[in-house]
């Protein structure tokens, strides 16, 4: 995550400086500070409003891919129930990832 303020530090880091450019450029000036204020939301609150921001951006309904999707959770929970496949808890999958991530890193 990148500074919001100009004078965070950042003048120093050209590179740094130039991704927190573009990456703030295109936004209103409302814009940020709407998202430096959010950012200091709790996780919880942060994730719902992504979510409701997420949603927002989805101006039709795709009734293929819903269906398709009805169909996908349908097959894992005959699957679950059937005991053909074993459900990972979140916290292994979380250290997997992060696992897969720090190998993966130059």
């Amino acid at each position: 995550m990148f500074p919001l303020r100009r004078d965070a530090g950042i003048s120093e880091a050209p590179d740094l400086k130039r991704r927190h450019d573009d990456y703030n450029g295109p936004m209103k000036r409302d814009a940020v500070a709407l998202l430096s204020e959010a950012l200091t939301l709790p996780a919880k609150d942060r994730a719902a409003l992504a979510e409701a921001l997420i949603a927002s951006l989805d101006d039709h309904s795709d009734d293929d891919a819903a269906t398709a999707w009805e169909s996908e959770i349908a097959r894992r929970i005959v699957e679950l129930d059937a005991g053909v496949v074993t459900p990972i808890p979140w916290p292994e999958v979380r250290r997997r990832l992060f696992d897969r991530g720090r190998r993966c890193a130059p």
